[in-house]
């Protein structure tokens, strides 16, 4: 009898570790999950051009190297890895401002090398009609 509770409190405890070792690799992943979202999320905010022109106006504004540095993250990993979105984004801005973009962000990237850049961006289809092509 003894032997049977004592195999009992074994077994339940090994189960309740088990469920919280199990639990715990749950949260982890929902964190990366999360992340993985947000990281999505802001090479996609150039599907909004509306968004993306607010976004592109703090950055050419900013005189916070800090702020300019996160606003350059942003639209670098946009142009890396969403160059098509990113294009026309910009192009539905109009020549001036995609030149001061590329002025500001893109001849002098902050974390990409320029070759890269241009490399990504020349990908896109709709590169060649782009105000960064010339």
């Amino acid at each position: 009898m003894k032997s049977k509770l004592f195999f009992i409190g074994f077994l339940l405890s090994f189960c309740l570790t088990a469920f919280a070792a199990a639990n715990k690799t749950t949260a982890i992943n929902v964190e990366k999950l999360n992340a993985e979202k947000d990281y999505l999320n802001v090479i996609n905010q150039c599907a909004n051009p509306k968004l993306y022109n607010k976004i592109l106006d703090q950055a050419l504004a900013t005189k916070d190297e800090s702020k300019k540095a996160l606003f350059a993250a942003q639209i670098e990993e946009t142009i890396m890895n969403n160059p098509s979105c990113f294009i026309a984004a910009v192009t539905k801005l109009g020549n001036k401002k995609c030149e001061i973009v590329e002025e500001s962000f893109i001849k002098e990237p902050y974390f990409y090398p320029r070759h890269e850049i241009y490399k990504s961006l020349s990908s896109a289809a709709d590169y060649a009609s782009s105000c960064f092509a010339s």
